[in-house]
C-alpha cells in the first residue's frame, strides 16, 4: 500500500517531465529515406507542413575530380552533379502537394550572388528542378528575405528556404510567422543532427513537430563531411 503510494506520486511526476520536455508531443526518429518517415503518415493534409533539407536528403553528389578540388567553391559549386537519393520521391512529393499538403526545403545555404553564381536562390531551384523537385509557393509572393533574422537574411525562392549559414530552427520559425502560417504538424527531414534539434527546440512550441533524421549508406556516395559549407 505504501509502495502503490510513493509509485502513483513518481509516475505523475515522470508524465509532467516528459510533456515538458517534449510539448505537443514533439518527436524524433530516425529513418533510412524521405519515404519511409513520410509512410508512418497515412493522414497527411493542407494542415501540415512537410519541410526537407536538401544535401544528403533529398540529393547527393559525388566527388569532384582532382582537376576541381583547389578551386574556389563557388566553381566547385558549378561543377557539381546532383542525383536524386530516391528517385522516387519527387513524384511522390509531387503528389502530394496535388493532394494540398505543402512541400518545402530548407537548406543551410548561403544566399545572393556568390562568385561566378549569380543566385544562389536560383541556382538551388535550377539544380533541384532539374531532378523533379518543386515545392510549394504562391506565384505572388515567390521570393522575399526574412528579415526578422540578422543579415545576411535568410531567403525564401520558389518554395525553398536559403538560411545563410543560420540556425535552422529560428529560420524556420521566422518563415512560419512571415507567412503566417500554422500547421498543426511539421514534418521535419535532415541529415544533420544539430539541425534536426534546432528545429526540435524552437519549433516545437508552435505546432506538432515530427524530426527524422536521415541516415543512409548513400552517404558514402557523397562529398565528404568536412568538405566546405557553401
Amino acid at each position: 500500500m505504501q509502495l502503490t503510494k510513493l509509485i502513483v506520486p513518481l509516475f505523475t511526476h515522470s508524465i509532467i517531465v516528459l510533456c515538458l520536455a517534449n510539448p505537443l508531443n514533439a518527436s524524433i526518429k530516425q529513418v533510412s529515406s524521405v519515404r519511409e518517415g513520410l509512410a508512418q503518415f497515412n493522414d497527411l493534409n493542407a494542415s501540415d507542413l512537410i519541410v526537407c533539407d536538401i544535401d544528403e536528403t533529398l540529393t547527393y553528389y559525388p566527388r569532384l575530380s582532382k582537376q576541381f578540388i583547389n578551386k574556389p567553391l563557388d566553381i566547385q559549386l558549378q561543377q557539381r552533379t546532383f542525383y536524386a537519393l530516391d528517385a522516387e520521391l519527387p513524384t511522390v512529393l509531387n503528389d502530394l502537394q496535388k493532394n494540398r499538403v505543402p512541400v518545402i526545403a530548407l537548406s543551410h545555404a548561403r544566399t545572393g550572388n556568390f562568385g561566378v553564381i549569380k543566385s544562389m536562390e536560383e541556382w538551388r531551384f535550377n539544380t533541384l528542378a532539374q531532378l523533379g523537385f518543386f515545392f510549394t509557393f504562391e506565384q505572388k509572393n515567390h521570393a522575399f528575405l526574412l528579415t526578422q533574422i540578422p543579415k545576411p537574411h535568410p531567403s525564401f525562392f520558389k518554395g525553398i528556404i536559403l538560411s545563410a549559414h543560420h540556425a535552422k530552427g529560428p529560420v524556420l520559425l521566422a518563415f512560419l510567422k512571415h507567412t503566417a502560417m500554422t500547421p498543426k504538424r511539421v514534418l521535419f527531414f535532415d541529415d544533420k543532427k544539430s539541425n534536426i534539434a534546432s528545429v526540435h527546440k524552437t519549433c516545437s512550441s508552435v505546432a506538432q513537430v515530427h524530426c527524422f533524421h536521415i541516415v543512409t549508406q548513400k552517404k558514402l556516395l557523397a562529398v565528404e563531411k568536412q568538405a566546405p559549407i557553401f
